[in-house]
């Protein structure tokens, strides 16, 4: 696939107003963190170009939370793993791998197979 060669990451509890997101693009949110967003999102990658969204969950964290308190936010061709949605907001990811560890989302694998849980739940 077209994973990004490079990292973002994000530090604490954030608040954004909107966040933007383009693919390929590796997001690392901190353990036990909150990332509050303000407006629902529609963050899209695509199979040749995915989105990686994964907390820095060691044994003994806890996963990462995105907060968004209303609207239906929404991913495609995302992988995810140890992450929370949370805030009120419907939250779902279409053509998308669950690596485990993930809470109040919908996640679709791709119609073409996958959907697999990935070195371990």
């Amino acid at each position: 696939g077209g994973a990004a060669t490079s990292a973002v990451t994000f530090t604490g509890n954030n608040t954004f107003a909107s966040l933007s997101i383009a693919a390929p693009n590796y997001l690392v949110f901190p353990s036990g963190g909150t990332q509050t967003i303000t407006a629902a999102f529609t963050w899209s990658g695509t199979s040749t170009a995915e989105l990686v969204l994964v907390s820095t969950l060691l044994s003994s964290g806890n996963a990462s939370t995105i907060s968004v308190a209303a609207g239906s936010p929404t991913m495609s061709w995302a992988l995810i793993r140890s992450m929370t949605f949370s805030g009120g907001a419907t939250f779902t990811a279409t053509s998308s791998i669950d690596q485990g560890r993930n809470s109040g989302i919908t996640i679709t694998p791709p119609s073409f197979g996958g959907g697999g849980v990935i070195g371990g739940g």
